[in-house]
């Protein structure tokens, strides 16, 4: 169950995901974009996210998680495909706002599929794998989409159409795979959630999930900004195409060395919280070296924020559902809520930091290292006791 979790993390989210930065330079050429529609594209997604993930979340809550995910898979799929058919701003525009609605609650429900598969003793490090995946979907993605599959596949629409082949097929494997073990499965058929009300009253009263919530909101919406505008920049201040994409692909693939030693040592010497306040402050500041040195010191820079960046993810994620009072049973309403927020603001991100450009090219870069310094003041907040929390 963790190798199809994380198989989906890398070829339904991942790679489709981070493929979108690299070739928005042949979208825009082809649809006749400026900056600030392709910040708008690159945020639509997030905004159906909002808008719907927290009933995916409470939907695995009340249904099969694993129907959940198939269905969704497969929806995301058809509609990630019909990207490919768009022929202006506002189709695609549209294709990617549905894209988000029906995919937001494929990595809700695949973490809390994890969370009845894994003991809570063990749910940090299986969350470490799934990020790696994601991860690492997010390398594959920047690394070939623009520079291998639209050549070989005849342009940036057919990559649409294969990336929704590989979610169709993943969510057909999803429908006939295992259920959760038959104590977990219990749980299920008790009805614990008879409706959405009664969830959302079990969470919201929570503060602690609040608090991390809005980390999670202002470090997602620093990060959104800096992997859909990198290339762009680059290509802006002189690189070339080629070293523009490996530019996001060597801090994606950072992320993927960083994740799975990070959390270790989070778990195993209690401090989460202390990464994550590390995680935030070193987006914050990358993003500042980035316009003031924007030469060779980028390659470093990028792989210093890369190494923290999937593991603050997997912390802030295990931290929601590790909150006293949600554990397994609510964690896909938890999760919902937490996406929401955090899709919110990967939505506000993109354009508005974008449409800073018109003063200059790196002025985007200083409003995301506000967000990712909002992130490190919020982080303070988050009680130090949480280290160990509850776990059902």
């Amino acid at each position: 169950m963790l190798a199809l979790s994380t198989a989906t993390m890398i070829f339904v989210l991942g790679m489709p995901i981070m493929a979108l930065p690299v070739l928005f330079r042949e979208i825009a050429a082809d649809l006749d974009l400026d900056l600030v529609q392709i910040g708008a594209i690159w945020g639509f997604g997030a905004l159906t996210g909002a808008m719907f993930g927290l009933f995916g979340g409470v939907a695995g809550d009340l249904r099969s998680t694993k129907s959940v995910i198939g269905i969704a898979c497969i929806c995301s799929g058809l509609v990630g495909a019909s990207r490919g058919l768009s022929n202006s701003y506002a189709a695609l525009a549209l294709t990617t706002l549905l894209a988000g609605m029906v995919g937001s609650s494929i990595a809700i429900n695949v973490h809390k599929t994890v969370s009845q598969w894994f003991s809570a003793r063990s749910f940090g490090k299986a969350n470490a794998v799934l990020a790696l995946g994601f991860g690492l979907g997010t390398t594959l993605g920047s690394l070939v989409s623009a520079s291998v599959l639209s050549p070989w596949l005849g342009g940036w629409r057919h990559v649409t159409f294969f990336y929704g082949g590989l979610s169709i097929a993943a969510g057909l494997v999803w429908l006939f795979s295992p259920s959760a073990p038959a104590g977990r499965r219990a749980e299920k058929t008790e009805r614990v959630l008879r409706d959405f009300r009664d969830a959302f009253r079990r969470v919201l009263p929570l503060s602690a999930f609040w608090v991390i919530s809005l980390v999670g909101l202002f470090y997602g919406a620093a990060s959104q900004g800096l992997t859909g505008y990198l290339p762009l920049y680059l290509i802006e201040v002189g690189w070339s195409q080629v070293s523009a994409d490996a530019a996001l692909s060597v801090c994606n693939a950072a992320s993927v060395a960083g994740v799975i030693p990070l959390v270790m040592v989070a778990e195993r010497f209690a401090v989460r919280r202390r990464l994550l306040l590390c995680g935030a402050l070193v987006m914050a500041a990358g993003l500042l070296l980035i316009p003031a040195f924007p030469g060779p010191s980028v390659w470093l820079v990028l792989i210093v924020v890369g190494f923290f960046r999937e593991a603050f993810m997997a912390v802030t994620i295990t931290y929601t559902v590790q909150v006293a009072g949600i554990g397994p049973r609510y964690a896909g309403t938890a999760l919902g809520i937490s996406f929401a927020m955090s899709s919110l603001g990967r939505f506000v991100s993109p354009p508005l930091g974008n449409a800073l450009a018109r003063y200059g090219p790196g002025y985007p870069f200083m409003f995301w290292a506000a967000l990712a310094a909002a992130a490190a003041v919020t982080i303070l907040f988050v009680k130090k006791g949480r280290e160990t929390v509850a776990t059902a």
